[in-house]
């Protein structure tokens, strides 16, 4: 079934989604439940995960301008409930040749001059927004008492491959070099995101790397990040044949708009854990995946390639979930483990680089 994508669809799969109990759920997918080794999907995750697939892939401008709107709305929709109050601003950011925004989010009691977490959201370079993603930054912000800047970075097709690396490169230069317009410790900066967001977490990681005489992020969480997109293990063809949210229709449509003949798919900009040289050089990590998420297994490989570097690197998995679980906290509980999780490692990682650099001074 091939549906076309738009903000009131959106609507309708997230009261759907509340409509459903996990009995429910449990009974609509009996029998055809997704299995991988001994990882069972969650019910509610499978029917969330086959139904964006079944979505139509858009063809032109304005089908595309409709399959972002049901993308954002989705995110607001389903998104965490009950966050405490967090203050927001949108601020412009002049860069080389282009000018892009981002929100900064403020949470109550949030030092001066503190910490902050540097958010690059998911949609496979194509979709995702500042918007959508505004209900995870708010549940992030509050859970970590940090300060969080979300990255309204460019998308492809308008703006293909290296564009949005680029501008996660030059946006945390940005930061560095107004640390005190955003209120905030520029040694003090973890950077985060999920999906193609981790993917540009991790590209920022790898420069930063590559100068070791500039400023280093204090620590990177990453979210089902697109650490490795050749997708050519066995295991990774299995996840991408689940069809749950990214089927091989999806993958390739992403590919094709961002990348394309352009650039090859194990280019350290696009495949940042196969950087294996800067990688040596990278603060500590924790890395979060899904059971049944195709990437998982590039994730995997970026843990041990981290792990065999001498590297600090946790990598957690939700057995259950799907991709994309994290803008699902209205419904998934794992949601805000996860978030929860990012927060208490954004300030181990802020308390490790200052008690280090306290024992520098003394010595």
């Amino acid at each position: 079934m091939f549906l076309k994508a738009s903000s009131p669809l959106a609507r309708i799969a997230d009261l759907s989604m509340r409509l459903t109990p996990a009995s429910v759920a449990k009974l609509l997918v009996a029998g055809r439940r997704a299995r991988y080794g001994d990882r069972r999907v969650d019910p509610r995750g499978q029917i969330a995960g086959r139904f964006f697939t079944a979505l139509r892939i858009p063809e032109d401008q304005k089908g595309l301008d409709a399959f972002r709107a049901f993308f954002d709305t989705l995110g607001e929709r389903g998104g965490f409930t009950g966050t405490p109050p967090v203050a927001a601003r949108d601020i412009d950011m002049p860069l080389d040749g282009r000018d892009l925004t981002a929100r900064l989010y403020t949470p109550q009691g949030a030092p001066e001059n503190g910490p902050l977490i540097l958010f690059y959201h998911g949609g496979g370079f194509v979709l995702g927004s500042v918007r959508g993603y505004d209900p995870v930054c708010r549940r992030l912000a509050a859970t970590s008492g940090y300060r969080v800047l979300s990255v309204e970075y460019r998308l492809a097709p308008e703006h293909p491959w290296p564009a949005a690396a680029d501008d996660a490169r030059d946006s945390w230069d940005w930061v560095q070099r107004h640390a005190d317009r955003l209120g905030i410790d520029a040694a003090d900066v973890v950077l985060s995101g999920d999906s193609a967001g981790g993917a540009l977490a991790m590209v920022i990681a790898n420069h930063a790397a590559a100068t070791p005489l500039a400023a280093q992020p204090a620590g990177l969480a990453l979210i089902y990040p697109a650490a490795r997109i050749t997708l050519e293990t066995p295991e990774e063809q299995a996840l991408v044949a689940s069809e749950l949210l990214l089927g091989a229709k999806v993958l390739h449509w992403f590919k094709d708009q961002y990348a394309g003949d352009r650039v090859v798919a194990t280019d350290v900009s696009v495949s940042p854990a196969l950087d294996e040289e800067n990688l040596r050089g990278w603060p500590p990590a924790l890395i979060l995946t899904a059971g049944f998420d195709p990437l998982r297994p590039g994730a995997e490989f970026l843990r041990d390639s981290l792990s065999a570097h001498g590297r600090m690197v946790e990598l957690h998995e939700y057995p259950s979930m799907i991709h994309g679980f994290i803008n699902l906290g209205r419904h998934f509980d794992e949601a805000d483990d996860a978030i929860r999780r990012i927060a208490a490692h954004a300030q181990r990682c802020c308390s490790l680089r200052r008690q280090t650099q306290l024992e520098e001074k003394q010595q």
